[in-house]
């Protein structure tokens, strides 16, 4: 059984590290853990910024590939309407001529 003391310390501690950034190697991750706590905290918050925002422009290309195919697929059906309106138009040339 260990003290209520030491896991408030422990807790403490541990609410307390700043994990390296994930995309960081295990060199830099090494690194990172012997910079100082300001500049651990300065380099942890920017790449979560930077991992937001690269998810975001990800979310945002996504969206509009999707809205891409949405409107070639309506442009497909308007060239097939236009086809068929075109030779209808042919046709009724033909035998008005």
């Amino acid at each position: 059984m260990t003290s209520p003391v030491l896991e408030a310390l422990l807790l403490a501690k541990v609410d307390d590290m700043i994990v390296p950034p994930h995309s960081w190697g295990k060199q830099e991750k090494l690194m990172f853990l012997q910079l100082p706590h300001a500049l651990r905290l300065y380099y942890s918050e920017r790449e979560k910024e930077r991992d937001r925002r690269v998810l975001r422009a990800m979310n945002e290309a996504a969206d509009a590939r999707k809205r891409v195919a949405e409107v070639q697929a309506e442009l497909d059906v308007c060239k097939a309407k236009l086809t068929i309106l075109e030779e209808k138009n042919a046709e009724a040339k033909d035998v008005a001529a």
